[in-house]
Order: structure tokens, then sequence, then C-alpha cells
């Protein structure tokens, strides 16, 4: 009986490797992703807080004048 696999069986390894490759392409495509929301919500909260503190100020200093 002959050694290794059919080619069959290594038609099947290749599409499985293949298809944990993608996986792991796309888990790191979605970290990737997710980390982008993160910062960009974060730039987003600064923004705001220091604008709503900045117009304050504004506001306040103006009324002095």
């Amino acid at each position: 009986m002959p050694e290794g696999l059919s080619a069959a069986e290594v038609g099947k390894e290749i599409a499985e490797h293949k298809k944990h490759a993608a996986s792991a392409a796309r888990t790191k495509a979605n970290r990737a992703d997710l980390e982008g929301l993160v910062t960009r919500t974060f730039d987003s909260a600064s923004f705001n807080a220091w604008f709503t503190a900045f117009t304050a100020a504004t506001r306040t200093l103006s009324d002095w004048r």
C-alpha cells in the first residue's frame, strides 16, 4: 500500500489551510476595524468635551467685555 495522501486528501488539506488562513485574515481585519472605531470615538468625545469647554469659556469671557 502506498504511503502519503491521495490527491483528494491533498486537496482537502489545501482547502482547510486556505479556510483557516482566510479566517485569520478576517479576524485581523475585524480587530483593526474595531481599533479604528475606538480611536474615532475617543477623538470625537475629546473634541466634544474641548468644544463644550471652549464655548462655555468664550461665553463667560464675552459677558465681561
